[in-house]
């Protein structure tokens, strides 16, 4: 009892300290103070040498149109074939494509894997686009294929990508408590400086199973190729892996999630001992969409017509089915409530990757005709998936540089990130982020009382761990406190 009245008494001077320094435009966040999404997209895109291949120019245009008027931080696609004999212009259309996406600012990025071999004339058509640079990257080739996949160096593709932290004070839709033309800038001191995000993102071309006068090899053989390219997964992911970093998995697996038994017999795979992962990953779509599995390819319409003829193959399986995946895996070793103010910070802060869900992209086809006035109703013959998350930065009691004009009976919330520097997730960031102002007043005594006073409140939220006080260190609350003003009226954010 004594313990719990000794810290929430020290806990209440150091609000008060605060209160008493006249820092107006303030707050201090216990947890999730600078918060940005992260936007990723896969699809195969039928750019390769396949008799419903039609229209690839017009497609890839309007598929780039497609990407201009998103957000996407990523994008992964299979199928993007290189270089192939069988189409005269294939190699132009694809060059106009890559130019597409590095004009939209996807200035990293890897393709591949490619042929080691005259026996394999085209490469594995797999390729991840990213705004945000590599660490480091990789090409895995399956080390077995049947049938048509053998002739392509289909395969994985890996890389570490690392996320900055994006310093916009534009608040979320949802929150109309904060006006953006009220946001204000804030001296640097205020400002941490943060560690980026690492994520492992690996994307594939799974061996497909073949069907009419294609199949040469027999069901049960696609199967067990496929069985054995998940252990080859698996492996690629215990060894590329092996910081812990957070990863996410995403691409055309040619295994149908709407059939349980051969979804359980891949996701078996993924087991801890196979990945180095200490647990099996989150099957995102199924999160998302509560337990369910919606077709990507060969989905019908409302009246069972095939919604996508023009592009898929009429020796097509009747059934739809949900080919695409999407996994996730969170970083290891997850910190430990009890170890706040220990190593487990990188410089005091804690990054955190949560709410990752996925979003059905249709992408409808706004392109001409061909010669005969026909078109595609897609731009693909499967729908991709973008895949959302939240990337947190939290920084235990430090002052955060976003103007909150809430009435002073305001409490403590223990709803996340709902106030911070927080990236609009329908625009870009504004050029140069957040600046302090030049005319900017000198800081007062008070206001040295109140950065001194933010010092103390991690050692007091730690002790409160300890003891077992969550009312003081509970989990994601945000304490916001609300002072007398020291920054001008000048000091806005740019437009």
């Amino acid at each position: 009892f004594w313990n719990n009245q000794v810290a929430e008494l020290v806990f209440s001077l150091c609000l008060g300290a605060m209160d008493s320094a006249n820092v107006h435009g303030c707050k201090v966040c216990l947890d999730n103070d600078l918060f940005r999404p992260l936007k990723c997209l896969t699809l195969n895109v039928l750019c390769s040498p396949v008799p419903c291949n039609r229209m690839e120019g017009e497609r890839l245009a309007c598929l780039l149109q497609h990407i201009s008027e998103q957000d996407y931080d990523m994008v992964a696609f299979q199928e993007l074939v290189k270089s192939t004999a069988f189409a005269r212009h294939h190699v132009a259309r694809y060059g106009q494509f890559i130019e597409g996406l590095r004009a939209l600012g996807f200035v990293h990025d890897i393709c591949g894997p490619h042929s080691t071999s005259p026996f394999v004339p085209l490469d594995g058509g797999i390729a991840l686009f990213s705004r945000h640079p590599f660490v480091c990257s990789s090409l895995h080739p399956w080390r077995k294929q049947a049938s048509w996949d053998a002739l392509a160096a289909k395969g994985i593709v890996h890389a570490l990508i690392e996320i900055m932290p994006v310093h916009s004070a534009t608040p979320r839709q949802e929150d109309h408590s904060c006006n953006p033309q009220e946001v204000r800038s804030f001296p640097s001191m205020h400002i941490p400086v943060l560690q980026p995000v690492r994520l492992h993102v690996f994307t594939l071309h799974a061996q497909a199973s073949h069907v009419g006068w294609h199949d040469t090899a027999g069901t049960h053989k696609y199967h067990d190729v496929r069985l054995g390219q998940m252990q080859h997964l698996a492996a690629v992911i215990k060894s590329e892996a092996a910081d812990g970093e957070p990863v996410l998995l995403l691409g055309d697996f040619n295994i149908d999630a709407r059939n349980s038994s051969e979804l359980r017999s891949v996701q078996a795979e993924f087991a801890d001992h196979l990945t180095g992962r200490s647990c099996f990953p989150m099957d995102v779509v199924a999160t998302t969409f509560n337990g369910e599995h919606p077709a990507t390819y060969g989905w019908k319409t409302d009246d069972g017509q095939l919604a996508e003829p023009f592009l898929t193959t009429k020796e097509a399986n009747d059934v739809p089915e949900s080919l695409d995946h999407v996994y996730y895996w969170p970083k290891e070793c997850e910190l430990d409530l009890n170890m706040i103010g220990t190593s487990a910070f990188k410089d005091g802060n804690l990054v955190t990757i949560s709410n990752v869900r996925c979003n059905l992209e249709l992408f409808p086809y706004k392109g001409p005709t061909n010669s005969r006035g026909e078109m595609p109703a897609h731009v693909s013959d499967h729908y991709g998936w973008s895949v959302c998350m939240d990337l947190a930065w939290s920084h235990s009691a430090k002052a955060c540089s976003t103007w909150n004009p809430i009435d002073e009976e305001s409490k403590c919330s223990p709803e996340p990130l709902k106030y911070g520097l927080v990236a609009n997730p329908h625009s870009a960031p504004p050029a140069g982020g957040i600046h302090a102002s030049s005319d900017r007043k000198v800081y007062t005594v008070r206001s040295l009382a109140a950065q001194a006073s933010m010092r103390v409140l991690p050692i007091v939220q730690s002790i409160a761990w300890r003891l077992g006080i969550t009312r003081i260190a509970r989990k994601n609350c945000l304490c916001v406190c609300f002072f007398p003003r020291i920054v001008p009226k000048e000091a806005v954010l740019d437009e």
